[in-house]
Parts: C-alpha cells; structure tokens; sequence
C-alpha cells in the first residue's frame, strides 16, 4: 500500500473540480443529504429591548435570520436568559468531517448566518472525533495495518484541533451551542461489512466532498482569518479523505464478492446524493466571504469528483 498514492490523486482531482465549478457548467446543487435538521438562531432585537414581543412564526423573516434556502422557521418555546430563540429548519449542510452512527445534530445560538456555520461547523468537527476513535478501535481489532492505525490516530488529533477553530471563528461572532450531545459509540469493534459501509459513505464520499468544499473556501474566501483557518482544515481533511479510501481498500480485501458488492452499491448511492441534494448557502454577502460555492458551483464539484472517484 502506498499511503499517499490517494492524498496526490484526491489533490489533483481537487483542481480539476474547481476548474469545472468555476466555469459554471452544470445545473444547480449539492451537499450532505436529503435530511432535515433544526437550527436555532438568536433573530436581531429580541431580549429586552425587542419590539413586538408577542410577533409570530408567520410574520418572521425566515431567509433574513436563516438564509436563503430555509424552509420554514418559527419560535421556540424555551428562552436562553431573556432571549428569545427561532427554529430554522432546513435542508442539511455540507461540512468537513466523518460522521459516525451515534451521531446527532445539536442546536446552536448565532446572530448571523456567519456565526451559524462555524458552531454547525464545531458540531461537525467534534462529533469526528469519537468517529475516528472508533475506527482506529475497529480497524485495530480486525489487524489493521500499522500505517492506516498511525493515520487514524493523527485524524483524531486533527479534529480535536479543528474543534477549537470553529469553536473561535464561531465564538467571534457570538455564536455558541445550546448543549452538547454525548454519543454513545458501541464498545465492541463492529462487523467488517458494518466498518467498510459506514467508511464509504462517511468517509470515501461525503468526507472528501467536504474536503473539496474547505479546499474551495481557502481559495475563495474574503475573508482572510477564514481563508487561513480552511487553508489548514482543508490539507488535513484532504489526508483524512485519502485514509477513508485506503481504508476503502484494504476492507474491501477482507471481504468476500457479495459483502464487497453492498458496499459499492452504499458507496454509489451516496455520490448519487451529492450530486442531486440541496446545497444550502448562506445569502451572498456571508458566502463570499466564508469563500462557500454557489449551488451552480456546488453541482458542478459534486459532479466532477463523483466522475472521477467512479472511474
């Protein structure tokens, strides 16, 4: 196995994406899945100094608070302090980062769509954390080879490391979560097949799709602390990437035709995903400057490196 082999092949299949984006060639787009989740954010005047303090879910401006691909928004019941807190519920967001099956989303508080990426984008980066703990656990327990073990042990500090970015980009902007969720990660080291479907798609397809979005953003955003912060994260999920499919690899020697057929089909479907789910963006203003692409973009990139991991 040569570790880096997929790392240069992912780069260079990088820039040939954000050629393709850049040049506009395809519909409209992608990212993350066709769920659903529910984020809070803190809507300009409420507290004591708001307004109309008995105003509506219908007379909010969901697209001015949540963005413009929200789909409903509406006030929560509880208050943080005397502030009061609207629910924006919209199609899930792209991000760096793996997943794993105890994940949950958790809700935030932000004043703006900026501050709400970046605790969305803590969430993420923390929940990889017991991910890749768990896969190192897996893949030890199933005789991994030492260099994929090393790698999965750097991918956890790596994250730890990320956690703290967003956590500071985020906070700069007065966003903060409204209560951790701890994940209960199963004990025992899971199934081959379990292990090589959950790497697929987590890592194989929705990690380095993440990894070219953050790879995007160090090129294009405007502003530079955010510019510097992806420059970082995205030569990092980029090795992260490349483990997931060097992972990909040597499961898929473990298992027999049949096992190895489910996960190429998992894998398959989940690029299909990505090239056909939403891409929620923030208003223009905000998505210049984190340097996020457009939906237009977004298809085009999911197109591109769906093209090239399936050849």
């Amino acid at each position: 196995m040569k570790p880096r082999s997929n790392y240069h092949r992912l780069r260079a299949m990088f820039q040939v994406a954000m050629s393709l984006a850049a040049g506009r060639a395809y519909g409209c787009g992608p990212c993350g899945g066709p769920s659903t989740s529910t984020v809070a954010l803190v809507p300009d005047g409420n507290g004591p100094d708001a307004g109309d303090a008995g105003a509506g879910a219908d007379e909010l401006d969901c697209k001015r608070l949540c963005g413009s691909d929200v789909a409903e928004c509406k006030l929560r019941p509880q208050k943080v302090g005397d502030t009061t807190l609207v629910e924006c519920t919209m199609v899930q967001s792209c991000g760096a980062g793996r997943r794993h099956e105890a994940h949950r989303r958790e809700a935030f508080a932000a004043h703006d769509p900026v501050g709400a990426f970046f605790a969305e984008g803590e969430s993420l980066e923390r929940a990889s954390v017991p991910a890749f703990r768990a896969l190192y656990r897996d893949l030890e327990a199933h005789g991994a080879p030492r260099s994929l073990l090393v790698r999965t042990r750097r991918a956890i500090e790596d994250e730890k490391r990320h956690t703290m970015t967003m956590r500071r980009l985020a906070r700069a902007r007065g966003a903060r979560p409204l209560g951790a969720r701890r994940s209960r990660l199963p004990r025992a080291a899971r199934p081959l097949l379990t292990i090589a479907i959950e790497n697929a798609i987590e890592g194989c397809a929705r990690e380095t799709f993440g990894a070219l979005v953050a790879t995007m953003q160090a090129a294009q955003a405007e502003a530079p602390e955010i510019a510097h912060a992806f420059a970082a994260i995205a030569r990092d999920e980029t090795r992260h990437a490349a483990l997931a499919h060097d992972v990909h690899d040597w499961l898929l020697t473990k298992l027999d035709a049949a096992d190895r057929a489910r996960v190429e089909r998992s894998y398959a479907r989940t690029l299909a995903a990505l090239v056909d789910a939403p891409f929620v963006t923030p208003p223009e203003r905000e998505r210049r400057l984190l340097g996020l692409p457009t939906t237009t973009e977004a298809r085009a990139l999911a197109l591109a490196m769906s093209a090239a991991l399936r050849t």
